[in-house]
C-alpha cells in the first residue's frame, strides 16, 4: 500500500455496494494482506454476500498488478510473454524486455517498457471463458 498512488479500495467498495448491479462481480485477489496466493471473490448478481473461492495461484515474482494490455496475451506468448524465448531468436521479446541505461536517451518512454504484457493468471481466464461458453451451449 505505501507503494501506490492511489488504493483501489475505493471503487471495489462502491460496486461491491451497489444494488443496481445486473452483472457478477468477481475481484481477484491477494487471500490476505500478508499472501502472495491468490483466491476470487465472487459476488452474483442479486447476492448479498461473496462467495471465496481459492484459485491455486500466485503472483509471480515481481509483478505487483496487471495491466489491461495484458490479458490476452499467456506468459509464454512468444511476443508479449515473459516467459524466455528460444536461444538465438531474432526478435524481441517486449514482454521480458529490462533495459537499464540512462533516462530520455530512448524513442519510447521507460515507464512504457516496465509494463506487464501478459497475464501469470492466464489459465484462469480461459477456464471461465470456456465455462461461459459451455454455459451458453446447453
Amino acid at each position: 500500500q505505501n507503494f501506490l498512488k492511489t488504493s483501489p479500495l475505493a471503487s471495489l467498495n462502491e460496486s461491491e455496494a451497489s444494488d443496481k448491479r445486473n452483472f457478477t462481480l468477481a475481484i481477484i485477489t491477494n487471500k490476505d494482506a500478508d499472501s502472495k496466493e491468490i483466491i476470487a471473490r465472487i459476488q452474483d448478481e442479486n447476492a448479498a454476500t461473496f462467495n471465496e473461492v481459492p484459485l491455486k495461484m500466485s503472483w509471480p515474482d515481481g509483478i505487483y498488478s496487471l495491466s489491461h494490455l495484458a490479458i490476452p496475451f499467456p506468459m509464454d506468448d512468444p511476443l508479449y510473454g515473459t516467459d524466455s524465448v528460444k536461444p538465438h531468436s531474432r526478435h524481441i521479446q517486449l514482454g521480458s524486455i529490462n533495459m537499464r541505461g540512462e533516462r530520455n536517451v530512448l524513442r519510447i518512454p521507460e515507464k512504457d517498457l516496465m509494463r506487464l504484457r501478459c497475464n501469470p493468471f492466464w489459465d484462469y481466464v480461459t477456464d471461465r471463458i470456456k465455462k461461459v461458453i459451455a454455459e451458453e451451449r446447453q
